[in-house]
């Protein structure tokens, strides 16, 4: 029987140095990033599905094709006229430090666990997740419901 993970959270345009001046342009997030790994490592019996908010942007379009092209099945609610966060690695002595640019992201102005998740025949068990900073889940319990 083929098992599905839902990871919940925000997937950013991530904005990292190449070395020579300029930046190179991914998409990121702790939560993406645990996906895309497990994606990585899983067999063929387990999919493993990302939920969050994007707009309408190319931005967006963007990440949504990666995250398909990722293998990570995208259960994205669109907001029309917002776009994605973004973030920006910058390097001093050989240590990384974050800038952020995500206040009115589509995933943090509309804070995910509010929007509809898909349910389907799944069953659902209780598990523990990170959400988007700002978010009305941000000062609640951190639990969210997960595919079994």
């Amino acid at each position: 029987m083929t098992q599905t993970v839902l990871a919940i959270g925000e997937c950013m345009v991530e904005m990292a140095p190449t070395g020579d001046g300029h930046y190179a342009m991914g998409f990121a997030g702790d939560t993406f990033n645990t996906a895309w790994y497990l994606r990585k490592l899983a067999g063929d019996d387990l999919n493993v599905s990302y939920f969050s908010a994007v707009g309408d942007d190319a931005a967006s379009a963007q990440m949504t094709a990666f995250m398909q092209d990722a293998g990570v099945t995208p259960e994205l609610r669109v907001i029309p006229g917002a776009s994605v966060g973004l973030y920006m690695i910058s390097l001093k002595d050989g240590e990384r430090s974050f800038s952020y640019w995500r206040s009115a992201s589509a995933a943090v102005a509309r804070s995910t666990a509010a929007c509809s998740l898909p349910m389907t025949s799944m069953q659902w068990r209780r598990s523990s997740a990170t959400v988007p900073a700002g978010s009305s889940l941000e000062a609640e319990d951190e639990e969210v419901f997960a595919p079994a």
